[in-house]
């Protein structure tokens, strides 16, 4: 008897041990990805891509963005700008940020922080959202004005793990 209670005992710790590195995987801090991988990405889901020249936006230039790619999709619109440093995607997060609460007239709106790992805001309603994201030194900014393309924009976020 006393040899079954052991083994159980060995079994619940094995199985708490699996159990505590699965929640601690889940809780790791999200990565960014390269402005190339969220290119791929972005037309596995069927969105166009194009580059943004740095001259085509004012918060650009002097807002420490050193790359900008732009997918779109009917009225789904994802904008992903690599920066210099953390400080610089802030300032571009933010910048965004303002933004989002003018875009959709919603009655949800979420913003959460992360410390220096990660900044999210979103506004949404069942047929529109505006949303900036922050990783690191890299900032994605979406937004979509249908059904369908919100699931787009959904599908997207998803697929890069912001």
């Amino acid at each position: 008897m006393h040899r079954g209670f052991s083994s159980r005992k060995l079994m619940l710790a094995v199985l708490g041990a699996l159990l505590l590195a699965i929640v601690l995987t889940g809780c790791a801090s999200p990565e960014p990805v390269a402005a190339d991988e969220f290119t791929e990405i972005a037309k596995n889901l069927s969105f166009d891509i194009r580059e943004r020249t740095l001259e085509e936006s004012e918060y650009l230039a002097g807002g420490g963005v050193i790359g900008s790619v732009v997918a779109y999709r009917g009225t789904a619109i994802a904008i992903f700008d690599t920066c210099i440093d953390e400080e610089s995607a802030r300032i571009v997060f933010d910048f965004f940020s303002n933004g989002v609460e003018e875009l959709f007239p919603s009655p949800r709106s979420e913003r959460e922080s992360h410390g220096s790992v990660r900044n999210y805001h979103s506004r949404r309603s069942s047929d529109a959202v505006a949303a900036a994201i922050r990783i690191d030194n890299t900032v994605v900014t979406v937004s979509a004005e249908t059904a369908e393309d919100v699931a787009a924009v959904d599908a997207l976020i998803a697929a890069i793990g912001y």
